[in-house]
C-alpha cells in the first residue's frame, strides 16, 4: 500500500507541473482555431504524431524490457 501512496503523490506532483503547459496549449488550439484554421490543423496533427511516438517507444520499451526477463 505505501508504494500506491508514493505513486499517487509522485503523479499528483508531475500533474502540477505539466498543468500550466496544458493550458497554454489548449488557450493555443482555441486562438488558432479561431484565428488560423491551417495552423490549427497542423497542431492538431503534431499532437498526433507526438502522442503515436510516446505509445510506440511506450511499447517497444516494454517488448525490451520482457525479452530481458525472460533471458
Amino acid at each position: 500500500m505505501h508504494d500506491i501512496y508514493h505513486v499517487i503523490l509522485k503523479n499528483r506532483k508531475i500533474d502540477r507541473l505539466i498543468m500550466p503547459f496544458e493550458a497554454l496549449y489548449c488557450v493555443w488550439l482555441i486562438i488558432t482555431l479561431i484565428l488560423n484554421f491551417k495552423l490549427f490543423a497542423y497542431s492538431i496533427d503534431a499532437q498526433f504524431v507526438l502522442i503515436t511516438l510516446f505509445y510506440f517507444s511506450g511499447w517497444i520499451s516494454s517488448l525490451v524490457k520482457k525479452h530481458k526477463i525472460k533471458q
